[in-house]
């Protein structure tokens, strides 16, 4: 009896033993293979966060310059116009006269093929200069005091601005081949300035009225923004506005960037802009003029992704 008894306990004793040896082997598995490198559960390492993105910034080009407007790219440089000028501009900074116009004129430019087309806002006239020579052909006479201009096929359009005391006098103008004129719009206007041309007509800003307006080829005008301060020249880049906003020359202007609806609204982080006035976009850089500043400016890293 007391035999049976001792053989149980035995017998129970390793039983207990054997259960925990399988309980310590499956443990053990179960370990290693959460261990495993072919484990699909297993979770790779979190990537490292992105670059932040540089901040929106501003660096002068040039400077010196006498009332510096309207802004095109010439590959890796720039022609600007000025008070009574015409400058070829480097993009180290250095600038040179290539032609003239009266004193107190500056205005917008536009290209035409490989000529540049100005105007001569003392005058009123419309001017082709030819690269190289840099010869000058009237091809438009008392057009009006333009301030900018732009191709609408093979014709002109240009914002005619000639009458600060009376707004009413404003006009957006279109200048034909022959150098004969019409008028598109004129009463509602405000103070005509920068011109856009796109398929609905063109797209004016109101100096004197803080607004973007639209014109139709048939003269209407209604209003798509407001509550600018003073809106000059401005493109479009990847559905969005960038608008030069001059604020009367208070040296506190900014750019603004607008929706394509219109619908939002804000200025970019960026200060010490002078008076934004002529304004181009190239690549994913803003090149601005500050009128009474008298530079040229390039704006980096401040386009919408």
């Amino acid at each position: 009896m007391h035999r049976m008894t001792g053989m149980s306990s035995y017998a129970s004793a390793k039983k207990w033993q054997l259960g925990r040896l399988l309980i310590v082997v499956a443990a053990s598995a179960a370990l290693g293979a959460g261990c495993s490198g072919d484990d699909d559960d297993d979770e790779s390492p979190p990537e490292p966060d992105a670059a932040p993105r540089p901040a929106c910034a501003m660096e002068v080009v040039a400077s010196g310059l006498d009332k510096p407007f309207g802004i095109l790219i010439d590959g890796e440089d720039f022609i600007v116009s000025a008070d009574g000028v015409i400058l070829a501009v480097t993009a180290a900074g250095e600038s040179s006269v290539v032609a003239t116009v009266s004193r107190e004129s500056f205005a917008g430019l536009t290209r035409r093929g490989e000529d540049v087309i100005g105007m001569d806002n003392r005058v009123r006239n419309v001017i082709r200069f030819t690269p190289g020579t840099w010869q000058s052909t009237v091809i438009a006479t008392e057009v009006g005091a333009g301030v900018s201009i732009e191709t609408d096929g093979d014709d002109y359009i240009l914002s005619d601005y000639n009458d600060a005391m009376n707004l009413d006098n404003n006009r957006l103008v279109r200048v034909k081949p022959d150098g004969s004129s019409q008028v598109i719009a004129g009463i509602g206007l405000g103070g005509p300035a920068g011109i856009m041309v796109d398929a609905d007509g063109y797209i004016v800003s109101d100096y004197d009225g803080g607004r973007l307006l639209r014109v139709t080829r048939e003269g209407e005008i209604s209003v798509l923004l407001d509550g600018l301060g003073s809106p000059v020249e401005f493109k479009m880049y990847d559905g969005r506005y960038y608008i030069a906003d001059y604020v009367r020359g208070s040296s506190s202007g900014r750019i603004l960037e607008a929706s394509a609806d219109f619908s939002e609204t804000r200025s970019l982080p960026v200060a010490s802009l002078g008076s934004p006035s002529g304004l181009v976009i190239d690549g994913r850089d803003i090149y601005t003029t500050d009128l009474t500043g008298g530079r040229l400016l390039r704006l980096t890293n401040c386009l919408s992704e």
